[in-house]
């Protein structure tokens, strides 16, 4: 092919490539350094406002939806949603109509524990049912799944169990702690100013009864936020780690090592180790192989810095503290495989914006962001779960509308590899040839492994900006 001229593959007509190429470039030098989001290339992360579920709690003050988990509550194949309300005893369950849409909310009650903050679903007595749990104001709740009847109709949940916890309980996750194989649960305590507080541990029976809470004491002021078990040094044992601070204010994580059993086979407890300085205002913590080198890692948000922190595993339980900037400030990160690449990505919630930002591992442990989905005002919170049963998962974020007495579930659903090109050079996949494409073309340059390389010549460069050219129009003129 001439660098010239050259014929249009399609039409058999001759255009002056050089004189397109120069257009293009100066095009895009035009676009002051404008580039193409991987979403905008075939196979990248492309996300679809699919509803907005309004949310009304019968609590006398206003709805306020602090967190959303998902589970497959009813076992009908179908993940579902739990909602929290921060202001009253009430959690709202969403079922799936087994299509990927919803019914109208179902209330439950924790009784006797209002100001619900963090869920979560686990199967928590090993029936194969999905339980919740809930850091309510008065301590933890759990609600076990009573399965179906007779006539294999699913009969909801048993009425809450309440475990009384220390001053203002914020988290709550579950992890199996003393080695038995059962879900243990943790439950963070803010605490009051000047007072001591730490976190409660509830040791699991077995059948999802809970002895009652074993508090661990942190430090006087330690505003104990989140908590998270998780097996560090690959011991089979999960340490604790917390978010909180130390007297002088300073933001750090709290590492509290498993000791494991004794000579008699009996678990020895929870032993503190050390602190790790965060700096900032930490508000969640969740934990993935961002590295992919077998090793649990940790990210944490701050609501009051525009980053979040990685912590990167040494395999020991030792912790390689990274930053990564994000805009404003972010509530909540998610892992999970947003594209199916195998990797953990991140779904951040970026409160200000009214965003979950989707953000796609490199491979290296890095990100980069790669889609914005707008939420209702104020989202607090973000869960992912497949809802339509396609392969991919979607996102459903918990919009708190603060000052109104309503909140909203957003639900965006991920078409991540359903979109396909209809011909040759379509990179992005909207059915012509045109400036996208020659963009997404720029995007890649000189990469080796890029939906840029159109020639498959296993670079993408010049030629593949004059193919680009020959090609140029709709796909099926």
């Amino acid at each position: 092919m001439s660098s010239t001229s050259c014929r249009s593959l399609r039409s058999g007509e001759p255009v002056m490539c050089k004189a397109w190429i120069q257009a293009a470039v100066l095009a895009v030098v035009g676009l002051a350094g404008a580039s193409v989001r991987a979403s905008e290339l075939c196979g990248g992360v492309d996300y679809v406002l699919q509803e907005s579920l309004l949310v009304d709690t019968a609590g006398d003050s206003n709805a306020f939806v602090r967190c959303v988990a998902t589970g497959d509550l009813d076992n009908d194949g179908s993940p579902d949603i739990v909602a929290s309300d921060r202001f009253s005893e009430e959690l709202l369950l969403v079922l799936n109509d087994g299509s990927g849409g919803f019914l109208p909310p179902v209330s439950i009650f924790t009784t006797g524990a209002k100001w619900n903050r963090i869920i979560l679903c686990e199967d928590l007595n090993g029936d194969g049912w999905v339980d919740i749990a809930s850091s309510a104001l008065g301590g933890l709740v759990v609600f076990l799944n009573r399965g179906v009847g007779a006539s294999e109709d699913w009969l909801g949940f048993e009425p809450s169990d309440l475990y009384p916890s220390g001053v203002n309980p914020h988290w709550v996750d579950a992890a199996d702690i003393d080695g038995d194989g059962d879900k243990d649960l943790l439950v963070a305590d803010l605490g009051e100013p000047g007072e001591m507080t730490g976190f409660h541990y509830f040791l699991n029976d077995g059948t999802g009864d809970y002895a009652p809470g074993v508090q661990f004491d942190i430090g006087i002021d330690a505003r104990c936020i989140s908590i998270i078990g998780e097996d560090l040094n690959d011991d089979g044992l999960a340490e604790v780690l917390v978010t909180g601070r130390l007297p002088n204010a300073i933001n750090v994580l709290h590492v509290v090592d498993n000791a494991g059993m004794d000579d008699q086979g009996n678990w020895a407890g929870l032993s503190y180790r050390s602190n790790a300085i965060i700096e900032y205002g930490a508000c969640s913590i969740r934990s993935g192989d961002f590295d992919v080198d077998g090793d649990p890692d940790l990210v944490i948000c701050h609501r009051t810095r525009g980053k979040i922190t990685l912590l990167y595993n040494d395999g020991v339980g030792g912790l390689t503290h990274v930053e990564h900037p994000v805009p404003l400030t972010a509530e909540h990160a998610e892992p999970f495989d947003a594209n199916g690449d195998g990797l953990p990505d991140l779904a951040v919630v970026i409160k200000e914006m009214n965003q979950v930002k989707i953000y796609v591992n490199d491979g290296s442990g890095l990100f980069a962001s790669e889609e914005s989905l707008a939420t209702g005002v104020e989202p607090k919170f973000c869960a992912v779960a497949d809802f339509d049963l396609d392969g991919s998962p979607d996102i459903v974020s918990a919009d708190s509308h603060p000052g109104f007495d309503w909140s909203s579930l957003t639900i965006h659903r991920n078409r991540t590899g359903t979109v396909e090109s209809t011909c040759d050079g379509d990179i992005s996949c909207d059915g012509r040839i045109g400036v996208d494409d020659l963009l997404g073309v720029i995007s890649g340059w000189g990469q080796t492994d890029h939906p840029g390389d159109v020639n498959v010549d296993g670079y993408v460069g010049v030629d593949d900006l004059l193919t680009i050219v020959s090609l140029w129009g709709p796909c099926d003129p």
